[in-house]
């Protein structure tokens, strides 16, 4: 079985060895192009090259000593982690004890692992529109998409200033108390 991430997966037949994305983040042929090269078949499948006793390859010609070796050296502790068995193509979702994918363990999984935890639960006021919901709820979870907090998350802003006069970053606390328009908007809100 091959790790990958939460998943697992069973090798076997259909798994193409070269130009499947089976190990790691990329096909083989493109990490060992030069094997690649050697190989009998280039549409050899997993099932093709394993067996019971290991890896078995097949090469057109037989590999000179040096760097052919080194390659294959290279090959074989890439895949010396790499368990195999003799089950149908199968990918096994980790998340769920059945084994099975499902949109409701996932995003189980992300609200536990990304979101964070918040003991209030979130109140939707009907009367008032959807957006301003949702900016109230990003306001109490202090998530607005303040310049700096875009700057801070690798996107590229060009400006992290304050617009109207940019004296001051624009975060959260200068976006809702410390600018000069925020301030007028308060001292006019409680009149």
């Amino acid at each position: 079985m091959a790790e990958a991430g939460p998943a697992t997966y069973d090798d076997s037949e259909p798994t193409h060895i070269l130009l499947g994305c089976w190990v790691g983040d990329q096909p083989l042929i493109k990490v060992f192009p030069w094997l690649a090269a050697l190989e009998e078949d280039i549409d050899c499948k997993v099932g093709d090259r394993w067996s019971s006793e290991g890896w078995v390859w097949r090469w057109r010609q037989p590999l000179v000593a040096g760097v052919s070796h080194a390659f294959v050296a290279k090959l074989c502790e890439l895949l010396q982690h790499v368990k195999c068995s003799n089950n149908s193509d199968t990918w096994r979702w980790g998340l769920d004890e059945d084994g099975v994918f499902s949109v409701g363990t996932t995003r189980k999984w992300i609200e536990n692992k990304v979101l964070p935890a918040n003991e209030v639960p979130t109140r939707w006021c009907k009367v008032v529109p959807r957006k301003v919901n949702i900016l109230v709820w990003r306001l109490r979870l202090w998530r607005l998409p303040t310049r700096v907090r875009l700057r801070d998350r690798g996107i590229t802003v060009p400006f992290v200033l304050c617009p109207v006069y940019g004296r001051a970053e624009e975060d959260l606390k200068h976006l809702l108390f410390r600018c000069v328009v925020a301030e007028d908007l308060w001292r006019a809100t409680w009149k």
